[in-house]
């Protein structure tokens, strides 16, 4: 009597490790499938011209020109009127500036003038409007008289800072 218990309590045990069996196998076939089917849309997607697979990949414009008008609504917001008065050659000075001190540089007036992608005499009056605003400091080389260097201040390091995570959250 107790050898047929035994077997009887067996029995629904066997079940569940069959019915696990046949779980695992349909899953591993699901997971075929799955890899099957993205080879044929890989495959699809190589098969279509050049142009309209970088399509499929790239935003569309509207979607670029929100996120450029978040990232400037946010320099605007982090910033304040001041700069934002002042446009794009001031931020391009300050990141110019940002950049360089992250990477343990000095920037002198005449390094950053090179750099920019506009005339010289704009970029020295925008350093002066910079400077006269604070959002940056002229500081004199203790070896060479005649060599200035730029520095961002503290707090406009921070904003910039600020600005730049805010830029990275919108973008990725």
């Amino acid at each position: 009597m107790d050898y047929e218990m035994s077997q009887t309590a067996a029995k629904p045990s066997f079940s569940i490790l069959e019915d696990l069996r046949a779980s695992q196998i349909n899953k591993q076939k699901e997971v075929e499938a799955l890899r099957q089917f993205a080879d044929g849309v890989r495959h699809l997607v190589s098969s279509l011209p050049a142009e309209t697979r970088h399509s499929i990949s790239r935003p569309l414009p509207c979607t670029i020109a929100n996120k450029l008008d978040e990232i400037f609504q946010s320099r605007q917001s982090i910033m304040g009127e001041d700069l934002a008065s002042l446009g794009d050659h001031a931020w391009s000075i300050l990141v110019s500036l940002y950049t360089s001190e992250s990477k343990g540089r000095k920037v002198t007036v005449s390094n950053i003038t090179l750099g920019m992608l506009f005339p010289k005499t704009t970029a020295l009056r925008y350093i002066g409007v910079l400077v006269k605003r604070g959002y940056i400091n002229r500081v004199p080389s203790h070896h060479d008289k005649r060599v200035t260097y730029l520095r961002l201040t503290e707090d406009t390091h921070a904003q910039v800072t600020q600005i730049l995570e805010k830029i990275s959250r919108i973008l990725y």
